[in-house]
């Protein structure tokens, strides 16, 4: 009897050791809460809901591979602080202008780069030294101006597949072998250089619109007379106005199949 006791006893013991060991690795619920929303090109907004609303913290965001570049993403939150400090040094004035913000809070986020990935990084500030504590992140990526795919590809042709972003958008789609494209200083260059060809050729925004040499809404480009086995650029360039001025540009690249 003494034995079984004893036996009973261990099991308590052990179980107990376990149930604490098990409590003890739960993981903690997250400070902070954080979404994305209205993602566009070049702007979206963070929302951030603190576990308690008494908590201060410091929204920021870059793009993902620069907040990568540090050890932490609180290692990045602390460069930025030290930015601050140097050049408010006055921690009453980041709380009046909202950049230490409490409770439940949006900050729009604006002048991002289009189809880039960004990190956002929320940093608890613990005191008005300005001390961090508890960091969150969240990822997203922005829209792109142009999604463009290229499907039905052969040999000698293909068909390029564009949708703007926004479709009251006007565009002109244009292609060439890679090297061609990539020998330009950027594809923008490349699209000015053959917009300034069909000034000189047609010099007449209305006709290339009736033509639709110039585009607007989601809409195909047969792509006819190409080279097997090579690689082709595809640039989507956005047309402001009629004097062909060029916005926002798009690149996708694609090879054609060998014979």
């Amino acid at each position: 009897m003494k034995r079984i006791f004893s036996i009973l006893a261990a099991a308590l013991v052990l179980f107990g050791a376990v149930s604490c060991k098990n409590k003890k690795d739960e993981p903690s619920a997250p400070k902070f809460t954080i979404t994305v929303t209205d993602i566009m090109p070049t702007a979206a907004l963070a929302n951030v809901t603190p576990s308690d609303n008494t908590k201060e913290y410091l929204v920021s965001w870059a793009k993902a591979e620069q907040v990568d570049g540090y050890a932490t993403p609180k290692a990045f939150a602390e460069t930025l602080v030290n930015t601050y400090k140097a050049m408010y040094q006055n921690y009453a004035f980041l709380k009046t202008a909202q950049i230490i913000k409490s409770g439940k809070g949006e900050q729009p986020m604006t002048n991002l780069t289009p189809n880039t990935v960004y990190k956002v990084v929320i940093s608890e500030i613990k005191d008005e030294d300005l001390t961090i504590g508890e960091v969150a992140t969240f990822t997203f990526t922005t829209e792109p101006w142009f999604t463009i795919t290229v499907t039905d590809v052969t040999a000698t042709k293909a068909t390029i597949n564009v949708v703007p972003f926004d479709n009251t958008m006007e565009y002109l789609v244009s292609w060439a072998k890679a090297e061609q494209v990539d020998g330009y200083a950027t594809p923008k260059l490349f699209a000015e250089t053959l917009v300034n060809t069909y000034k000189a050729m047609y010099q007449n925004y209305a006709f290339l619109k009736t033509a639709q040499i110039i585009k607007s809404g989601k809409g195909e480009q047969q792509v006819p007379n190409l080279t097997p086995n090579t690689v082709y650029k595809v640039v989507i360039s956005e047309i402001k106005d009629e004097d062909l001025t060029i916005g926002e540009v798009e690149t996708a690249t694609f090879t054609t199949l060998a014979e």
